[in-house]
């Protein structure tokens, strides 16, 4: 039988990304060799690093890397090379002809990155610029965690982001004079993230990328002083930003149900790259993976991807696109009844095991309230049901599948087994009829 040919591609005002794994705005894809070799590595979309007109915003000090594997933290790092040390006038002449043929004859779009100021006509001349070279999109960095502005020679400490008259300002005058679309950057330390959503989309804005990294500091405990730089800067938190990154998506989607988004942020598994789409993300760009994994990341990514919509049997991204936003409800009491409001022993909810598949690993036993009693020796695990809240919190430590699992004790119907939505905490009118008892669930 033939097999089904898979689409990766997704569209979007006109511009094809052949598969939504896209870089980030990063020296990932910095000139034209970095670009080829994000290129021959199958990227569905080149971001270039982020220029700027303002000198002293082209700093890079040397080492500007300072990675936390010492910490423990493995694929975490802060790095203090602000915006591109080339200046724009002469990347306009020089590298990103270059770049831009390069993605013309790979059919591969072409965004290009420029900083927020405080003078959005100064802005204007360098996106003309970009448009002129012959960038697909324009992506306007609102939120460089290594930028403040000044207003009346006076350091603001903020982003010119956190500014909405200068956005407005900005995003209005850029939609007036740009036709490229053009595409501004969210930080997930703007809240709430619809509030500005709404600002930048009801201004004009083309789409959102979302989001850009964090701030951090680390402190070396045998110096006794700040880890390599004296000052808070850019903080890249690994796979750990997944979730922060999507959950403010999702508040943004559900306000906006028709706004473009960009989503960024912790990409390094193919996974990840789904749940950005599922979450109703146009593309998913990934940076720090591939820093830390080389550009060979942008492959497994895009493998994977095609492997998860086979098995699913999914042809094309528009199949499951956003799919994952028709579950999501409001936070509890609004969408749904809490049975349990105030921890109770003995708990109606508790947790239960298929002792048949449990290794005995002793992940579980550090239950907080000490309801999991372990005998690697004797192969038992004992779950005390006078003392278990129901909480859930060794399913998901558990690694076998099927093995740990919380239970309605009056009904034997499981609850919770570390899959999708828990059976309790489901919107009201979204209650799954598939629900299965322990014995179904181990069978």
């Amino acid at each position: 039988m033939a097999t089904k040919s898979i689409d990766l591609s997704v569209r979007w005002r006109g511009i094809t990304f052949p598969n939504p794994v896209i870089t980030g705005s990063s020296e990932i894809a910095d000139d034209a060799w970095s670009t080829e070799r994000c290129l021959a590595n199958g990227v569905g979309g080149v971001v270039t690093k982020t220029y700027t007109y303002q000198p002293e915003m082209r700093t890079r000090p040397k080492p500007y890397h300072a990675h936390f594997a010492k910490f423990g933290l493995p694929d975490s790092w802060i790095t203090f090379v602000r915006l591109d040390t080339k200046p724009w006038e002469l990347a306009l002449k020089q590298e990103l002809p270059k770049m831009v043929g390069m993605c013309k004859k790979a059919k591969v779009p072409l965004i290009g990155s420029i900083a927020q100021t405080p003078e959005p006509e100064r802005m204007l001349e360098m996106a003309l610029g970009f448009e002129n070279v012959g960038c697909d999109a324009l992506e306007v960095d609102s939120s460089c965690p290594q930028t403040d502005w000044v207003k009346d020679d006076i350091p603001q400490g903020t982003t010119c982001g956190e500014s909405h008259e200068l956005m407005e300002r900005t995003i209005k005058l850029l939609a007036e004079r740009i036709d490229i679309p053009v595409i501004y950057k969210l930080s997930p330390l703007f809240e709430p993230p619809a509030y500005f959503a709404k600002i930048w989309l009801e201004a004009g804005a083309d789409a959102i990328t979302a989001h850009n990294a964090p701030t951090g500091m680390m402190i070396d405990i045998e110096k006794e002083e700040p880890f390599c730089a004296p000052y808070v800067c850019g903080y890249l938190p690994g796979r750990a930003y997944v979730p922060i990154s999507i959950g403010r998506i999702v508040e943004i989607k559900r306000a906006f149900p028709d706004a473009v988004i960009m989503g960024l942020g912790g990409v390094y598994e193919p996974q990840d790259v789904i749940m950005y789409l599922l979450a109703g993300s146009l593309t998913a760009g990934a940076v720090s993976s591939a820093y830390q994994h080389g550009r060979e990341i942008f492959p497994k990514l895009v493998g994977g991807l095609e492997d998860w919509m086979a098995h699913k049997g999914y042809t094309s991204v528009e199949q499951f696109a956003g799919k994952a936003l028709e579950r999501v409800g409001e936070p509890a009491p609004e969408s749904h009844p809490i049975p349990f409001p105030i921890p109770e022993l003995p708990s109606d909810i508790i947790a239960k095991v298929n002792i048949d598949s449990c290794t005995f690993c002793n992940l579980c036993v550090v239950c907080p309230y000490e309801a999991i009693e372990i005998s690697s020796l004797e192969q038992t695990l004992d779950i005390d049901a006078d003392r278990c809240w129901g909480c859930g919190y060794c399913v998901g430590l558990c690694p076998e599948a099927d093995t740990l699992y919380m239970i309605d004790v009056n009904t034997d119907e499981v609850v919770w087994d570390n899959k999708g939505i828990a059976k309790a905490l489901e919107p009201i009118g979204t209650r799954s009829s598939t629900a299965k008892t322990a014995d179904e669930l181990i069978a």
